[in-house]
Protein backbone atom coordinates (compact mmCIF):
# COMPACT_ATOMS: atom_id res chain seq x y z
CA UNK A 1 0.00 0.00 0.00
CA UNK A 2 1.24 3.34 -0.97
CA UNK A 3 2.29 5.88 1.57
CA UNK A 4 -0.22 8.70 1.52
CA UNK A 5 2.21 12.21 2.49
CA UNK A 6 1.08 15.13 3.76
CA UNK A 7 3.64 17.49 2.20
CA UNK A 8 2.46 20.84 3.64
CA UNK A 9 2.59 18.94 7.01
CA UNK A 10 6.28 18.11 6.49
CA UNK A 11 7.14 21.11 5.04
CA UNK A 12 5.18 23.17 8.23
CA UNK A 13 7.16 20.80 10.74
CA UNK A 14 10.52 21.04 9.22
CA UNK A 15 10.91 24.84 8.92
CA UNK A 16 8.77 25.14 12.72
CA UNK A 17 11.31 23.25 14.02
CA UNK A 18 14.39 24.61 12.64
CA UNK A 19 13.57 28.04 13.54
CA UNK A 20 13.17 27.04 17.08
CA UNK A 21 16.42 25.56 16.83
CA UNK A 22 17.73 28.53 15.71
CA UNK A 23 16.14 31.16 17.89
CA UNK A 24 18.49 33.64 19.26
CA UNK A 25 20.92 32.26 16.65
CA UNK A 26 21.48 35.16 13.84
CA UNK A 27 25.24 34.56 12.68
CA UNK A 28 24.79 30.71 11.57
CA UNK A 29 27.44 28.85 9.46
CA UNK A 30 26.31 25.18 7.55
CA UNK A 31 28.12 22.52 7.16
CA UNK A 32 27.10 21.90 3.39
CA UNK A 33 28.17 18.04 1.69
CA UNK A 34 25.95 18.72 -0.90
CA UNK A 35 23.96 15.41 -0.37
CA UNK A 36 20.22 15.00 0.68
CA UNK A 37 20.21 16.09 3.82
CA UNK A 38 22.39 19.44 4.32
CA UNK A 39 20.35 20.41 0.56
CA UNK A 40 17.10 20.76 2.89
CA UNK A 41 18.62 22.37 5.66
CA UNK A 42 19.92 24.92 3.25
CA UNK A 43 16.86 25.27 1.39
CA UNK A 44 15.12 26.18 4.80
CA UNK A 45 17.64 28.61 6.21
CA UNK A 46 17.37 30.99 3.25
CA UNK A 47 13.52 30.83 3.48
CA UNK A 48 13.89 32.22 7.13
CA UNK A 49 16.84 34.30 5.94
CA UNK A 50 14.77 35.75 3.12
CA UNK A 51 11.63 36.19 5.30
CA UNK A 52 11.34 39.73 6.54
CA UNK A 53 10.90 38.86 10.39
CA UNK A 54 13.68 36.18 10.58
CA UNK A 55 17.11 38.50 11.20
CA UNK A 56 19.86 36.01 10.05
CA UNK A 57 23.68 35.92 8.75
CA UNK A 58 23.96 32.88 6.99
CA UNK A 59 27.21 31.45 5.58
CA UNK A 60 27.84 27.53 4.17
CA UNK A 61 31.23 25.77 3.98
CA UNK A 62 32.14 22.37 2.25
CA UNK A 63 34.95 20.28 3.23
CA UNK A 64 36.28 18.54 0.12
CA UNK A 65 38.17 15.24 1.46
CA UNK A 66 39.34 14.48 -1.58
CA UNK A 67 38.76 10.50 -1.35
CA UNK A 68 36.27 10.57 -4.10
CA UNK A 69 36.74 10.70 -7.75
CA UNK A 70 33.77 13.02 -8.01
CA UNK A 71 35.00 15.51 -5.28
CA UNK A 72 35.41 18.55 -7.28
CA UNK A 73 32.46 17.74 -9.49
CA UNK A 74 31.02 18.06 -5.59
CA UNK A 75 32.56 21.19 -5.33
CA UNK A 76 30.97 22.79 -8.50
CA UNK A 77 27.60 21.26 -7.08
CA UNK A 78 27.90 23.21 -3.60
CA UNK A 79 29.23 26.81 -5.05
CA UNK A 80 26.15 26.99 -7.34
CA UNK A 81 23.67 25.98 -5.25
CA UNK A 82 24.94 28.41 -2.72
CA UNK A 83 25.58 31.03 -5.91
CA UNK A 84 21.84 30.55 -7.06
CA UNK A 85 20.47 31.54 -3.28
CA UNK A 86 23.21 34.23 -2.93
CA UNK A 87 25.05 32.65 0.57
CA UNK A 88 28.36 32.99 1.03
CA UNK A 89 30.47 29.57 0.15
CA UNK A 90 33.31 28.67 1.43
CA UNK A 91 35.64 25.37 0.36
CA UNK A 92 38.39 23.91 2.34
CA UNK A 93 40.46 21.06 1.12
CA UNK A 94 41.65 18.52 3.31
CA UNK A 95 43.96 15.99 3.19
CA UNK A 96 43.50 12.70 4.99
CA UNK A 97 46.67 11.11 6.23
CA UNK A 98 46.72 9.23 9.49
CA UNK A 99 44.07 6.95 9.43
CA UNK A 100 44.68 4.52 13.14
CA UNK A 101 40.79 4.89 13.63
CA UNK A 102 39.94 3.81 10.23
CA UNK A 103 39.25 6.55 6.94
CA UNK A 104 35.76 7.37 8.10
CA UNK A 105 36.85 8.68 11.62
CA UNK A 106 40.19 10.06 9.89
CA UNK A 107 37.64 11.66 7.99
CA UNK A 108 35.27 13.11 10.47
CA UNK A 109 38.18 14.29 13.01
CA UNK A 110 39.71 16.55 9.90
CA UNK A 111 36.44 17.88 9.10
CA UNK A 112 35.35 19.09 12.83
CA UNK A 113 38.73 20.92 12.85
CA UNK A 114 38.34 22.61 9.77
CA UNK A 115 34.40 23.63 11.01
CA UNK A 116 35.87 24.95 13.88
CA UNK A 117 38.60 26.94 12.30
CA UNK A 118 36.16 28.33 10.00
CA UNK A 119 33.85 29.73 12.46
CA UNK A 120 33.64 33.42 13.07
CA UNK A 121 32.66 35.40 16.06
CA UNK A 122 29.30 34.75 17.03
CA UNK A 123 28.50 32.29 14.71
CA UNK A 124 26.91 28.64 15.72
CA UNK A 125 27.58 25.70 13.48
CA UNK A 126 24.58 23.76 11.82
CA UNK A 127 25.03 20.21 10.76
CA UNK A 128 21.70 18.14 8.82
CA UNK A 129 21.97 14.46 10.78
CA UNK A 130 18.94 13.23 10.67
CA UNK A 131 16.81 10.20 12.59
CA UNK A 132 18.60 7.46 10.61
CA UNK A 133 21.70 8.94 11.46
CA UNK A 134 20.58 8.92 14.68
CA UNK A 135 19.87 5.42 14.63
CA UNK A 136 23.44 4.26 12.77
CA UNK A 137 25.40 5.98 15.63
CA UNK A 138 23.84 4.48 18.66
CA UNK A 139 23.88 1.09 16.78
CA UNK A 140 27.32 2.05 16.64
CA UNK A 141 27.70 2.39 20.11
CA UNK A 142 26.10 -0.84 20.54
CA UNK A 143 28.52 -2.80 18.50
CA UNK A 144 31.51 -1.03 20.40
CA UNK A 145 30.15 -1.55 23.97
CA UNK A 146 29.01 2.16 25.06
CA UNK A 147 27.22 2.66 27.78
CA UNK A 148 24.70 5.87 28.65
CA UNK A 149 26.67 9.08 27.55
CA UNK A 150 27.74 6.78 24.00
CA UNK A 151 23.88 5.74 23.83
CA UNK A 152 22.88 9.23 23.92
CA UNK A 153 24.31 9.52 20.28
CA UNK A 154 23.75 12.74 19.04
CA UNK A 155 23.06 15.90 20.75
CA UNK A 156 20.28 18.67 19.33
CA UNK A 157 22.07 21.37 20.77
CA UNK A 158 26.11 20.78 22.24
CA UNK A 159 29.29 23.10 23.24
CA UNK A 160 31.29 23.23 20.05
CA UNK A 161 34.59 24.93 21.47
CA UNK A 162 33.90 28.64 22.35
CA UNK A 163 30.64 28.20 19.94
CA UNK A 164 28.03 25.67 19.94
CA UNK A 165 26.64 22.71 17.48
CA UNK A 166 23.55 22.59 16.63
CA UNK A 167 21.46 18.99 14.47
CA UNK A 168 17.73 20.76 13.94
CA UNK A 169 17.04 17.90 11.85
CA UNK A 170 17.32 15.01 14.50
CA UNK A 171 13.84 14.39 14.50
CA UNK A 172 13.21 14.06 11.24
CA UNK A 173 13.71 10.43 8.91
CA UNK A 174 15.49 10.27 5.87
CA UNK A 175 11.95 9.95 3.74
CA UNK A 176 10.61 12.68 5.26
CA UNK A 177 13.72 14.75 4.11
CA UNK A 178 13.62 13.26 0.14
CA UNK A 179 9.76 14.35 -0.17
CA UNK A 180 10.66 17.37 1.23
CA UNK A 181 13.08 17.55 -1.15
CA UNK A 182 11.18 16.05 -4.02
CA UNK A 183 8.50 18.13 -3.70
CA UNK A 184 10.38 21.71 -4.22
CA UNK A 185 12.40 20.37 -7.04
CA UNK A 186 15.57 20.59 -5.37
CA UNK A 187 18.98 18.74 -6.45
CA UNK A 188 21.55 17.03 -4.52
CA UNK A 189 24.51 14.78 -4.99
CA UNK A 190 24.57 11.08 -4.26
CA UNK A 191 27.90 9.72 -2.43
CA UNK A 192 29.21 7.46 -4.34
CA UNK A 193 31.02 5.70 -1.21
CA UNK A 194 27.07 5.53 0.29
CA UNK A 195 27.33 2.28 -1.05
CA UNK A 196 30.30 0.54 -0.01
CA UNK A 197 29.63 -1.55 2.48
CA UNK A 198 33.74 -1.65 3.87
CA UNK A 199 32.40 1.09 5.74
CA UNK A 200 30.83 0.70 9.24
CA UNK A 201 27.76 3.25 8.93
CA UNK A 202 27.05 2.08 5.36
CA UNK A 203 26.87 -1.59 6.66
CA UNK A 204 24.76 -0.69 9.08
CA UNK A 205 22.70 1.52 6.90
CA UNK A 206 22.05 -0.94 4.05
CA UNK A 207 22.16 -4.13 5.65
CA UNK A 208 20.76 -3.85 9.00
CA UNK A 209 18.79 -0.70 9.41
CA UNK A 210 16.18 -1.29 6.50
CA UNK A 211 15.31 -4.52 6.91
CA UNK A 212 14.56 -3.10 10.66
CA UNK A 213 12.55 0.15 9.15
CA UNK A 214 10.53 -2.54 7.02
CA UNK A 215 9.84 -4.47 9.88
CA UNK A 216 9.20 -1.29 11.98
CA UNK A 217 8.65 1.48 10.29
CA UNK A 218 8.89 3.64 13.70
CA UNK A 219 12.71 2.01 14.41
CA UNK A 220 14.40 4.92 13.66
CA UNK A 221 11.96 7.10 16.35
CA UNK A 222 11.80 4.31 18.58
CA UNK A 223 15.64 4.43 18.93
CA UNK A 224 16.17 8.51 18.73
CA UNK A 225 14.06 7.95 21.83
CA UNK A 226 15.83 5.73 23.72
CA UNK A 227 18.92 7.88 22.86
CA UNK A 228 17.20 11.28 24.72
CA UNK A 229 16.34 8.85 27.50
CA UNK A 230 20.25 8.08 28.15
CA UNK A 231 21.21 11.76 26.89
CA UNK A 232 18.38 12.51 30.26
CA UNK A 233 20.20 9.96 32.77
CA UNK A 234 23.76 11.21 31.65
CA UNK A 235 22.34 14.44 32.52
CA UNK A 236 21.56 13.40 35.95
CA UNK A 237 24.60 11.73 36.55
CA UNK A 238 26.39 14.78 35.24
CA UNK A 239 24.17 16.77 37.47
CA UNK A 240 24.46 14.75 40.88
CA UNK A 241 28.32 14.53 40.60
CA UNK A 242 29.27 18.06 39.53
CA UNK A 243 29.47 19.14 42.95
CA UNK A 244 31.95 16.57 43.93
CA UNK A 245 33.63 17.06 40.88
CA UNK A 246 34.34 20.76 41.25
CA UNK A 247 35.86 19.71 45.00
CA UNK A 248 38.27 17.15 43.23
CA UNK A 249 39.57 18.88 39.97
CA UNK A 250 42.46 21.59 40.40
CA UNK A 251 42.93 24.64 39.53
CA UNK A 252 45.63 23.59 36.40
CA UNK A 253 43.43 20.85 35.83
CA UNK A 254 45.08 18.37 37.81
CA UNK A 255 42.70 15.39 39.27
CA UNK A 256 43.32 14.83 43.62
CA UNK A 257 43.76 10.91 44.16
CA UNK A 258 42.78 10.91 47.51
CA UNK A 259 39.05 11.41 47.77
CA UNK A 260 38.90 9.12 45.35
CA UNK A 261 40.69 6.01 47.46
CA UNK A 262 37.37 6.08 49.54
CA UNK A 263 34.58 5.61 46.79
CA UNK A 264 32.66 2.77 45.29
CA UNK A 265 34.27 1.60 42.17
CA UNK A 266 30.92 2.76 39.96
CA UNK A 267 31.54 6.19 41.46
CA UNK A 268 34.51 6.59 41.17
CA UNK A 269 34.85 5.17 37.31
CA UNK A 270 32.00 8.15 36.73
CA UNK A 271 34.38 10.73 37.92
CA UNK A 272 36.86 9.34 36.32
CA UNK A 273 35.51 9.41 32.32
CA UNK A 274 34.35 12.85 33.51
CA UNK A 275 37.15 14.41 34.27
CA UNK A 276 38.70 12.86 31.01
CA UNK A 277 35.84 14.59 29.41
CA UNK A 278 37.04 17.85 30.98
CA UNK A 279 40.02 17.73 29.73
CA UNK A 280 39.28 16.73 25.98
CA UNK A 281 40.48 13.32 26.37
CA UNK A 282 39.14 10.78 23.96
CA UNK A 283 37.03 8.21 26.02
CA UNK A 284 38.64 4.82 27.53
CA UNK A 285 36.95 1.47 27.58
CA UNK A 286 36.17 0.12 30.87
CA UNK A 287 39.43 -2.48 30.44
CA UNK A 288 41.76 0.86 29.68
CA UNK A 289 39.61 2.70 32.65
CA UNK A 290 40.78 -0.22 34.85
CA UNK A 291 44.35 0.15 33.74
CA UNK A 292 44.25 3.85 34.72
CA UNK A 293 43.56 3.34 38.46
CA UNK A 294 45.10 0.40 39.12
CA UNK A 295 48.82 1.21 37.28
CA UNK A 296 48.81 5.06 37.05
CA UNK A 297 46.50 5.88 39.84
CA UNK A 298 47.74 3.36 42.32
CA UNK A 299 51.26 3.12 41.18
CA UNK A 300 54.09 3.69 43.83
CA UNK A 301 54.57 7.67 44.81
CA UNK A 302 58.23 7.16 43.44
CA UNK A 303 56.89 5.46 40.56
CA UNK A 304 56.46 7.24 36.92
CA UNK A 305 53.91 6.07 34.89
CA UNK A 306 52.56 6.61 31.43
CA UNK A 307 48.81 6.04 30.41
CA UNK A 308 48.53 6.95 26.42
CA UNK A 309 45.21 8.20 25.20
CA UNK A 310 45.18 9.27 21.87
CA UNK A 311 47.30 12.36 21.59
CA UNK A 312 46.84 12.51 25.44
CA UNK A 313 49.29 10.76 27.82
CA UNK A 314 47.81 10.65 31.83
CA UNK A 315 50.83 11.08 34.34
CA UNK A 316 50.79 11.00 37.97
CA UNK A 317 52.82 13.50 40.39
CA UNK A 318 52.78 13.18 43.86
CA UNK A 319 48.59 12.25 44.58
CA UNK A 320 47.47 14.27 41.61
CA UNK A 321 46.90 13.05 37.92
CA UNK A 322 47.60 14.88 34.85
CA UNK A 323 46.06 15.01 31.11
CA UNK A 324 48.72 16.31 29.06
CA UNK A 325 48.97 16.57 25.17
CA UNK A 326 51.74 14.59 24.10
CA UNK A 327 53.17 17.40 22.23
CA UNK A 328 54.00 19.73 24.93
CA UNK A 329 56.91 16.69 25.87
CA UNK A 330 59.11 17.96 22.90
CA UNK A 331 62.78 18.84 24.44
CA UNK A 332 63.11 22.92 24.30
CA UNK A 333 66.36 22.60 25.99
CA UNK A 334 67.96 24.08 22.72
CA UNK A 335 65.77 27.01 22.47
CA UNK A 336 66.98 30.58 23.71
CA UNK A 337 65.25 33.29 22.55
CA UNK A 338 66.50 37.05 23.31
CA UNK A 339 64.73 39.52 24.85
CA UNK A 340 65.78 43.34 24.08
CA UNK A 341 64.93 45.89 26.67
CA UNK A 342 62.94 48.02 23.92
CA UNK A 343 60.45 45.00 23.36
CA UNK A 344 57.91 44.82 25.83
CA UNK A 345 56.08 41.39 25.22
CA UNK A 346 57.70 37.98 24.22
CA UNK A 347 55.67 35.38 22.72
CA UNK A 348 57.09 31.77 24.31
CA UNK A 349 57.17 28.68 21.65
CA UNK A 350 54.40 25.72 21.88
CA UNK A 351 52.05 27.57 23.79
CA UNK A 352 54.11 27.95 26.76
CA UNK A 353 52.58 31.46 26.83
CA UNK A 354 53.80 35.57 26.59
CA UNK A 355 55.82 37.22 29.17
CA UNK A 356 55.51 40.76 29.64
CA UNK A 357 58.24 42.88 31.13
CA UNK A 358 57.46 46.61 33.36
CA UNK A 359 60.34 48.85 33.97
CA UNK A 360 59.38 50.82 37.14
CA UNK A 361 62.26 53.37 37.98
CA UNK A 362 61.08 53.87 41.76
CA UNK A 363 63.13 52.47 44.79
CA UNK A 364 59.94 52.29 47.07
CA UNK A 365 59.48 48.77 48.19
CA UNK A 366 56.38 48.74 49.62
CA UNK A 367 55.19 48.82 46.32
CA UNK A 368 56.78 45.21 46.49
CA UNK A 369 54.86 42.44 47.60
CA UNK A 370 55.80 41.40 51.52
CA UNK A 371 57.78 38.22 50.56
CA UNK A 372 60.89 37.54 51.14
CA UNK A 373 61.02 35.52 47.91
CA UNK A 374 60.05 38.66 45.72
CA UNK A 375 57.70 36.53 43.67
CA UNK A 376 54.21 36.60 43.20
CA UNK A 377 52.34 33.60 41.84
CA UNK A 378 53.26 34.28 38.30
CA UNK A 379 55.12 37.69 39.09
CA UNK A 380 58.51 38.20 39.24
CA UNK A 381 60.11 41.51 40.65
CA UNK A 382 63.45 41.62 40.04
CA UNK A 383 66.09 44.10 38.96
CA UNK A 384 66.30 46.18 35.96
CA UNK A 385 69.78 44.63 33.80
CA UNK A 386 73.02 47.00 33.82
CA UNK A 387 73.68 48.37 30.00
CA UNK A 388 76.17 45.26 29.82
CA UNK A 389 73.67 42.63 30.51
CA UNK A 390 71.27 41.07 27.98
CA UNK A 391 68.31 39.17 28.31
CA UNK A 392 67.99 36.17 27.17
CA UNK A 393 65.00 33.06 28.32
CA UNK A 394 66.01 29.54 28.16
CA UNK A 395 64.43 26.19 29.14
CA UNK A 396 65.65 22.89 30.19
CA UNK A 397 68.18 21.87 32.56
CA UNK A 398 71.15 24.09 34.26
CA UNK A 399 73.95 22.98 35.71
CA UNK A 400 76.09 23.78 39.21
CA UNK A 401 73.75 25.05 41.90
CA UNK A 402 71.91 28.52 42.25
CA UNK A 403 70.79 30.94 45.12
CA UNK A 404 67.50 31.95 45.82
CA UNK A 405 65.99 34.43 47.80
CA UNK A 406 64.70 32.91 51.19
CA UNK A 407 67.35 30.16 51.50
CA UNK A 408 70.80 30.73 53.02
CA UNK A 409 72.38 27.54 51.04
CA UNK A 410 72.34 27.35 47.44
CA UNK A 411 70.12 24.17 45.63
CA UNK A 412 70.03 22.32 42.27
CA UNK A 413 67.55 23.15 40.41
CA UNK A 414 66.08 19.67 40.42
CA UNK A 415 65.79 20.21 44.19
CA UNK A 416 63.78 23.64 43.85
CA UNK A 417 61.54 21.95 41.16
CA UNK A 418 60.90 19.16 43.78
CA UNK A 419 60.09 21.93 46.67
CA UNK A 420 57.79 23.93 44.35
CA UNK A 421 56.03 20.84 43.30
CA UNK A 422 56.54 20.78 39.46
CA UNK A 423 55.68 17.65 37.76
CA UNK A 424 58.85 16.42 36.09
CA UNK A 425 57.58 16.61 32.33
CA UNK A 426 56.62 20.61 33.49
CA UNK A 427 60.30 21.20 34.42
CA UNK A 428 61.51 21.73 30.98
CA UNK A 429 58.76 24.45 30.15
CA UNK A 430 59.47 27.17 32.57
CA UNK A 431 60.70 30.11 30.93
CA UNK A 432 64.27 30.92 32.89
CA UNK A 433 65.04 34.57 32.26
CA UNK A 434 69.27 34.98 32.15
CA UNK A 435 70.91 38.19 32.10
CA UNK A 436 74.29 37.32 30.21
CA UNK A 437 74.98 34.02 31.86
CA UNK A 438 73.30 34.45 34.97
CA UNK A 439 70.04 33.04 36.21
CA UNK A 440 67.83 35.76 37.99
CA UNK A 441 64.54 34.12 37.70
CA UNK A 442 61.56 31.76 36.75
CA UNK A 443 58.55 34.26 37.57
CA UNK A 444 56.58 33.26 39.61
CA UNK A 445 58.34 30.52 40.51
CA UNK A 446 61.83 32.06 42.44
CA UNK A 447 64.56 35.15 42.03
CA UNK A 448 68.31 34.17 42.28
CA UNK A 449 70.21 36.57 44.31
CA UNK A 450 71.66 37.94 41.39
CA UNK A 451 67.89 39.36 40.95
CA UNK A 452 67.51 40.67 43.91
CA UNK A 453 66.64 44.59 43.73
CA UNK A 454 68.91 46.74 45.27
CA UNK A 455 68.38 50.15 46.41
CA UNK A 456 70.23 51.61 43.37
CA UNK A 457 68.65 50.01 41.07
CA UNK A 458 65.40 50.06 38.82
CA UNK A 459 63.04 47.71 39.17
CA UNK A 460 62.09 45.14 36.95
CA UNK A 461 58.29 43.36 37.01
CA UNK A 462 58.12 40.30 34.42
CA UNK A 463 54.67 38.89 34.21
CA UNK A 464 54.37 35.47 33.05
CA UNK A 465 50.89 34.81 31.15
CA UNK A 466 50.24 31.05 30.99
CA UNK A 467 47.46 29.04 29.59
CA UNK A 468 46.05 27.73 32.57
CA UNK A 469 45.35 24.44 31.10
CA UNK A 470 47.39 21.88 31.55
CA UNK A 471 46.46 19.68 28.71
CA UNK A 472 47.07 22.74 26.49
Amino acid sequence: MKRKVDIDHIRNMLQKHVTESIIGCDKVLLAFSGGLDSTVLLNILQSLRDANNFPLSLRAIHINHGLSSYSDFWVQHCEQQCKQRAIPFTLVKVNINNIPDGIEAAARNARYIELYKALLPGEVLLTAQHQDDQAETLLLALKRGSGPSGLSAMSADTSFGCSRLLRPLLNFSKLQLAEYANNLGLSWIEDDSNNNDRFDRNFLRRRILIPLQQRWPQFSKSVTRSAQLCAEQENLINELLKETLSKIILPNGALTLTPLLSMSNIRRSALLRRWLASQGARMPSRKQLNSIWQDVALSRCTAAPKFLIGDKQLRRFRDNLYLISVKILAKLESEVLLWPMSKKKLILPQDIGLLVKTLSNTTNFSLLPKNSIIVNKSVSFIRAPQPNEHISVRFGKLDGSINIIGKSYSQKLKTIWQQLAVPPWQRGRQPMIFYNQKLITVPGMFVTIDGKITTDCAALHVLWLKKYSINK
